[in-house]
Protein backbone atom coordinates (compact mmCIF):
# COMPACT_ATOMS: atom_id res chain seq x y z
CA UNK A 1 0.00 0.00 0.00
CA UNK A 2 1.49 3.34 -1.02
CA UNK A 3 1.15 6.22 1.39
CA UNK A 4 2.23 9.75 0.54
CA UNK A 5 5.44 11.19 1.91
CA UNK A 6 4.38 13.47 4.79
CA UNK A 7 1.44 13.32 7.17
CA UNK A 8 -1.80 12.08 5.66
CA UNK A 9 -5.25 11.82 7.19
CA UNK A 10 -6.73 8.35 6.74
CA UNK A 11 -9.60 6.24 8.03
CA UNK A 12 -8.83 3.31 10.30
CA UNK A 13 -9.81 0.98 7.44
CA UNK A 14 -6.56 2.04 5.73
CA UNK A 15 -4.65 0.85 8.81
CA UNK A 16 -6.65 -2.40 8.65
CA UNK A 17 -5.40 -2.88 5.09
CA UNK A 18 -1.77 -2.28 6.04
CA UNK A 19 -1.94 -4.65 9.00
CA UNK A 20 -3.71 -7.35 6.97
CA UNK A 21 -1.24 -7.07 4.08
CA UNK A 22 2.01 -6.85 5.99
CA UNK A 23 1.45 -7.87 9.59
CA UNK A 24 3.72 -6.84 12.40
CA UNK A 25 7.32 -7.54 13.40
CA UNK A 26 8.99 -6.96 16.75
CA UNK A 27 11.83 -4.42 16.90
CA UNK A 28 15.31 -5.78 16.26
CA UNK A 29 18.67 -4.18 15.54
CA UNK A 30 18.38 -5.41 11.96
CA UNK A 31 14.97 -3.76 11.48
CA UNK A 32 16.35 -0.46 12.78
CA UNK A 33 18.63 -0.45 9.74
CA UNK A 34 16.49 -2.31 7.17
CA UNK A 35 14.83 0.26 4.92
CA UNK A 36 12.72 -2.39 3.17
CA UNK A 37 10.45 -2.73 6.26
CA UNK A 38 8.78 0.02 8.25
CA UNK A 39 8.19 -0.58 11.93
CA UNK A 40 4.82 0.63 13.22
CA UNK A 41 5.10 3.42 15.80
CA UNK A 42 1.91 4.60 17.50
CA UNK A 43 2.34 8.39 17.81
CA UNK A 44 -0.15 10.05 20.14
CA UNK A 45 -0.96 13.76 19.87
CA UNK A 46 -2.12 14.53 23.41
CA UNK A 47 -4.69 17.21 24.21
CA UNK A 48 -5.98 18.22 27.62
CA UNK A 49 -9.61 19.03 28.35
CA UNK A 50 -9.00 22.73 27.55
CA UNK A 51 -7.86 21.85 24.00
CA UNK A 52 -4.19 22.55 24.67
CA UNK A 53 -1.57 20.27 23.13
CA UNK A 54 1.22 18.53 25.04
CA UNK A 55 4.54 19.74 23.69
CA UNK A 56 7.89 18.57 25.02
CA UNK A 57 11.65 18.31 24.52
CA UNK A 58 13.42 15.00 24.83
CA UNK A 59 16.46 14.67 27.07
CA UNK A 60 19.86 15.07 25.40
CA UNK A 61 20.73 11.52 26.49
CA UNK A 62 17.47 10.07 25.11
CA UNK A 63 17.57 6.33 24.36
CA UNK A 64 16.96 7.00 20.64
CA UNK A 65 19.95 9.27 20.02
CA UNK A 66 18.63 10.29 16.59
CA UNK A 67 15.81 12.17 18.41
CA UNK A 68 17.76 13.43 21.44
CA UNK A 69 17.12 17.02 22.60
CA UNK A 70 14.50 17.65 19.90
CA UNK A 71 10.99 19.00 20.54
CA UNK A 72 8.02 16.76 19.87
CA UNK A 73 4.24 16.89 19.51
CA UNK A 74 3.73 13.15 19.88
CA UNK A 75 4.14 10.51 22.54
CA UNK A 76 5.24 7.38 20.78
CA UNK A 77 7.56 4.47 20.68
CA UNK A 78 8.12 0.92 19.57
CA UNK A 79 5.64 -1.78 20.38
CA UNK A 80 7.13 -4.44 22.63
CA UNK A 81 6.57 -8.16 22.90
CA UNK A 82 4.90 -7.70 26.31
CA UNK A 83 2.22 -5.53 24.64
CA UNK A 84 0.92 -8.72 23.03
CA UNK A 85 -0.43 -11.32 25.47
CA UNK A 86 -0.41 -13.88 22.70
CA UNK A 87 1.16 -14.00 19.23
CA UNK A 88 -0.35 -11.21 17.13
CA UNK A 89 -2.63 -13.13 14.80
CA UNK A 90 -5.50 -11.30 13.16
CA UNK A 91 -6.53 -7.67 13.30
CA UNK A 92 -8.23 -7.90 16.70
CA UNK A 93 -5.03 -9.21 18.32
CA UNK A 94 -2.88 -6.61 16.55
CA UNK A 95 -5.16 -3.76 17.64
CA UNK A 96 -5.15 -5.02 21.24
CA UNK A 97 -1.34 -5.00 21.25
CA UNK A 98 -1.20 -1.55 19.66
CA UNK A 99 -3.65 -0.25 22.27
CA UNK A 100 -1.61 -1.69 25.16
CA UNK A 101 1.62 -0.33 23.64
CA UNK A 102 0.09 3.12 23.31
CA UNK A 103 -0.99 3.14 26.96
CA UNK A 104 2.43 1.87 28.09
CA UNK A 105 4.25 4.58 26.14
CA UNK A 106 1.91 7.23 27.49
CA UNK A 107 2.50 6.09 31.08
CA UNK A 108 6.28 6.02 30.54
CA UNK A 109 6.42 9.56 29.16
CA UNK A 110 3.83 11.51 31.15
CA UNK A 111 1.84 11.01 34.32
CA UNK A 112 -1.89 11.21 33.66
CA UNK A 113 -5.24 10.33 35.14
CA UNK A 114 -7.49 9.07 32.35
CA UNK A 115 -7.69 8.95 28.58
CA UNK A 116 -11.16 10.28 27.81
CA UNK A 117 -10.94 10.12 24.01
CA UNK A 118 -8.74 8.37 21.44
CA UNK A 119 -9.04 8.03 17.68
CA UNK A 120 -6.81 7.11 14.78
CA UNK A 121 -6.26 10.10 12.46
CA UNK A 122 -3.62 9.07 9.92
CA UNK A 123 -0.05 8.20 9.04
CA UNK A 124 3.35 9.83 8.97
CA UNK A 125 5.79 8.53 6.40
CA UNK A 126 9.07 10.21 5.58
CA UNK A 127 12.44 9.33 4.10
CA UNK A 128 14.51 12.00 5.83
CA UNK A 129 16.13 11.94 8.31
CA UNK A 130 17.36 8.32 8.28
CA UNK A 131 15.42 7.39 11.47
CA UNK A 132 12.18 8.01 9.54
CA UNK A 133 13.07 5.54 6.78
CA UNK A 134 12.48 2.53 9.02
CA UNK A 135 9.34 3.72 10.85
CA UNK A 136 5.70 4.38 9.95
CA UNK A 137 3.84 6.66 12.35
CA UNK A 138 0.30 5.67 13.30
CA UNK A 139 -1.08 9.03 14.44
CA UNK A 140 -3.73 9.08 17.15
CA UNK A 141 -5.42 12.09 18.74
CA UNK A 142 -6.13 11.57 22.42
CA UNK A 143 -7.60 13.69 25.20
CA UNK A 144 -6.48 13.18 28.78
CA UNK A 145 -7.35 14.41 32.24
CA UNK A 146 -5.28 14.56 35.38
CA UNK A 147 -1.80 15.49 34.10
CA UNK A 148 0.66 15.36 37.02
CA UNK A 149 4.20 15.18 35.66
CA UNK A 150 6.84 14.04 33.20
CA UNK A 151 8.58 10.72 32.63
CA UNK A 152 12.34 10.16 32.69
CA UNK A 153 12.94 10.59 28.94
CA UNK A 154 11.49 14.12 28.84
CA UNK A 155 13.63 17.15 29.69
CA UNK A 156 10.75 19.63 29.72
CA UNK A 157 7.14 19.70 28.65
CA UNK A 158 3.80 21.40 29.13
CA UNK A 159 0.40 21.89 27.56
CA UNK A 160 0.36 24.81 25.12
CA UNK A 161 -2.14 26.39 22.77
CA UNK A 162 -1.49 24.84 19.32
CA UNK A 163 -0.83 28.22 17.66
CA UNK A 164 2.02 28.93 20.14
CA UNK A 165 3.88 25.75 19.22
CA UNK A 166 4.73 26.72 15.63
CA UNK A 167 7.53 29.04 16.80
CA UNK A 168 9.55 25.93 17.73
CA UNK A 169 9.20 24.20 14.37
CA UNK A 170 12.92 24.46 13.51
CA UNK A 171 13.82 22.64 16.75
CA UNK A 172 11.35 19.78 16.27
CA UNK A 173 11.83 16.21 15.20
CA UNK A 174 10.71 15.67 11.61
CA UNK A 175 7.39 13.95 12.41
CA UNK A 176 6.32 16.91 14.56
CA UNK A 177 7.28 19.35 11.79
CA UNK A 178 5.12 17.35 9.38
CA UNK A 179 2.16 17.45 11.80
CA UNK A 180 2.33 21.18 12.61
CA UNK A 181 0.38 22.41 9.55
CA UNK A 182 -2.47 19.99 10.36
CA UNK A 183 -3.00 20.63 14.08
CA UNK A 184 -6.22 22.58 13.53
CA UNK A 185 -7.80 19.46 11.94
CA UNK A 186 -6.45 16.75 14.27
Amino acid sequence: MNLPEDFSFAPETTLDGILAASGFRMRTKELEENESWRQLIPYQVVFNEAGQLFFYRRRSDHAENRLAALYSLGIGGHLEEDDFFEPAIGLKSLYAGISRGMRRELEEEIKIGNVSFSRFVGFIQSHNPPVDRVHLGLVYAIRISGFSGLGEEIAEGAFEDPEEISRFVNKMENWSRLLCPHLDRI
